[in-house]
């Protein structure tokens, strides 16, 4: 840093610019340079320059004022604050977020498809679970799933160690969740778990407290989450859903058939939000037969989507049950993604499930904009479980 501030004072510009090192505002990463200006909080593109600062800090010349640059190599954030605002600048972007949803009593996070955060923005995926693991009481965070494609090459073990490493700020975090193996996770032309099953087999999740039962070391797997009035059942199965998994996803939902069941799958829908192939074997045989499903949740495709069926349970002409199918996955995003995620909010006194998308590298909701915002924030009919 300290060649920095002195090529910048070389420039002959701004020579009573001070850059202070403090660690709370100074923080180096691919999402850019933060730096402490006076009263202001400026972050500047990771490939920066002592003319980006610069630029950045004309920009920041008001009060209250946010700008925001896109380039296809990062994205500049400036945000200036009143005066004596350096100290707290952090933290009521922090804790500003809960006001920004909408009332509800706890929520689930959701990941997927980070591949490209494993295999060349690993500063980003550890930035997202570290959100998740510093906010998850202020947001009331129970659970987190990741619906696969964890890295992008199954052979690379660089990107497994990132992963794993990533996904571990929840392990000391004590938040639990659940992971699939997707179709980059274990090389389609010649399948092998074995590097899947090192980093993120039945042993690492053994002592989670809401971690069920394993298929074929975490190839499959359920967890059974208690929030407010729920009782929850998350049923993964990874790559490759043949008679043998839906045999054992069949088995684990009539075990726990007072549980609302959400199956987290990597490959279940299309980009245009239709059911693929293997989607439409498991609404058959798993979705349709079995009433406590509620919802799938899967990446894999492109886009982001919600389709939604009806059921009639019992088979005298009205509705029983719906099921809401989700699709989100960011990773064709700049820096492979925006580390936009999925927060699930669960509102029981409403009976809604409001489903948010928001990314704190950018510290902005939806990935998607204008007219297509709703792709991406939009709310649920949730009413309470019967056995609840």
């Amino acid at each position: 840093m300290a060649g920095n501030r002195r090529r910048v004072a070389r420039q002959g510009t701004y020579p009573r610019i001070r850059f202070k090192a403090a660690a709370a505002l100074c923080i180096t990463g691919l999402a850019g340079l933060i730096v402490a200006w006076t009263s202001t909080l400026v972050i500047v593109p990771h490939r920066w320059s002592p003319s980006s600062v610069l630029a950045a800090l004309r920009g920041a010349a008001g009060s209250l004022e946010h700008l925001r640059e896109e380039s296809a190599s990062a994205t500049a954030i400036i945000t200036t604050q009143g005066k004596g605002a350096q100290s707290s600048a952090w933290r009521d972007a922090r804790t500003s977020l809960r006001r920004k949803l909408p009332p509800y009593d706890y929520a689930v996070a959701w990941l997927s498809d980070t591949q490209y955060y494993a295999q060349s923005y690993p500063r980003i995926f550890r930035q997202m679970t570290r959100f998740i693991a510093n906010h998850h009481r202020e947001l009331n965070i129970r659970y987190v799933v990741h619906t696969g494609d964890i890295v992008n090459r199954d052979q690379a073990r660089r990107q497994w160690r990132r992963a794993s490493d990533s996904m571990a700020v929840l392990d000391r975090a004590g938040i639990p969740y659940g992971v699939l193996a997707g179709n980059h996770d274990v090389n389609t032309s010649q399948p092998s778990y074995v590097q899947f099953s090192r980093y993120f087999g039945e042993q690492r999740f053994r002592g989670q407290a809401t971690y069920g039962e394993s298929y074929l070391d975490n190839r499959g797997h359920y967890d059974l989450v208690q929030a407010g009035k729920q009782k929850l059942l998350f049923v993964y199965m990874g790559w490759e859903i043949g008679e043998n998994e839906l045999r054992w996803m069949e088995r684990i939902l009539k075990r726990h058939a007072g549980y609302r069941a959400i199956l987290c799958l990597h490959h279940y829908m299309n980009a245009a939000g239709e059911r693929s192939a293997v989607g439409e074997v498991v609404y058959e045989r798993i979705v349709v037969r079995h009433p406590n499903v509620a919802a799938v949740l899967c990446g894999h495709e492109h886009n982001a989507a919600l389709l939604v069926n009806y059921m009639d349970d019992n088979h005298d002409g009205t509705r029983d049950r719906t099921v809401y199918q989700l699709l989100a996955d960011y990773q064709k995003g700049r820096l492979g993604g925006e580390g936009y995620m999925r927060l699930l909010l669960f509102d029981e006194q409403s009976g809604q499930l409001h489903v948010r998308t928001y990314s704190p590298l950018i510290g902005q909701f939806n990935y998607y904009k204008g007219e297509l915002s709703t792709k991406d924030e939009f709310s649920l009919p949730w009413p309470p479980w019967p056995s609840a």
